[in-house]
């Protein structure tokens, strides 16, 4: 899907993409349950990021976080 979707990445700073990788591989390994947010911010490997807060800042805020992960789920089912 980042071979696909280039530009969905490239809008956000490395560790943001690091954020959305991390979700993009635990949807694989457990299905749709793991886009839950906030949740799936505080489990390996994503907590490693810092706190839920220090995550939503890597995007810009907590709504734009959401946006980010909606927007990857929904590339998913379109995919």
């Amino acid at each position: 899907m980042k071979k696909n979707k280039p530009d969905f990445f490239r809008q956000y700073g490395e560790k943001a993409r690091e954020v959305l990788a991390a979700i993009l591989d635990k949807y694989v390994e457990f299905g749709s349950t793991e886009f839950q947010i906030p949740e799936i911010l505080k489990v390996a490997p994503l907590e490693r990021y810092g706190t839920v807060p220090e995550i939503a800042a890597l995007f810009g805020g907590p709504e734009k976080l959401r946006n980010a992960v909606s927007e990857l789920q929904n590339m998913l089912y379109v995919a």
